[in-house]
């Protein structure tokens, strides 16, 4: 899991697997909420999640791999006020 955050867009990204989808890109995005999309794959394979306006707070509800995005979000101690 690799989480980047952009302070200029207060937009977080995370990629779920180092790995790349099949063909290497992303087929296409759901829109979960106004802030919160995820990336799939070619192969349905869920690639990350991007998260507008980050640092006003978000929930983690409804993602995939709620429980290990929110381990990885605390660890960095900045944007742990995700519930």
């Amino acid at each position: 899991m690799l989480i980047e955050y952009d302070p200029e867009a207060d937009a977080l990204y995370i990629r779920l697997s180092r790995a790349e989808s099949r063909h290497g890109e992303v087929s296409h995005t759901r829109e979960l909420d106004e802030q919160r999309r995820v990336d799939i794959g070619e192969a349905d394979e869920v690639l990350g999640v991007e998260i507008l306006w980050a640092s006003q707070g978000f929930t983690l509800a409804g993602l995939p791999q709620q429980r290990e995005i929110g381990e990885a979000l605390s660890s960095l101690g900045t944007l742990a006020s995700a519930s």
